[in-house]
């Protein structure tokens, strides 16, 4: 068993920023490939609408949609790491606060050549 006392503050920010920079380059990929199918969807429908219907709406070019994705990839993850490095600054600092107060916290670690 080993004992945990501390946990590091830059490097648990590190990660959750890895961490969540990764999920939000994930969730803007998955964001731009709704836009483009919206921006599908949107130009299909739009020819065969009614002249009636076509004058009354405002259809939106399919260049917003593209925009739209094309921000979601580059916005997403920046602002998922930008929070996932505060929240692993805060999270860390929380953990060692805890750990202080209950004395660290009993790890048990199945590498032989690990603590010599």
């Amino acid at each position: 068993m080993i004992k945990v006392k501390r946990i590091g503050v830059m490097s648990l920010a590190t990660f959750f920023t890895v961490l969540y920079g990764g999920l939000g380059l994930l969730i803007g990929l998955l964001m731009s490939l709704l836009s483009l199918i919206g921006m599908g969807l949107g130009s299909a429908l739009d020819s065969y609408a009614s002249s009636a219907y076509r004058s009354a709406s405002t259809s939106s070019s399919p260049v917003a949609g593209l925009i739209t994705g094309v921000g979601a990839v580059i916005c997403f993850p920046l602002i998922y790491a930008v929070l996932g490095f505060i929240g692993g600054l805060i999270t860390a600092l929380i953990a060692n606060l805890a750990l202080k107060l209950m004395g660290g916290l009993e790890l048990e670690v199945d590498s032989p050549g690990l603590l010599k």
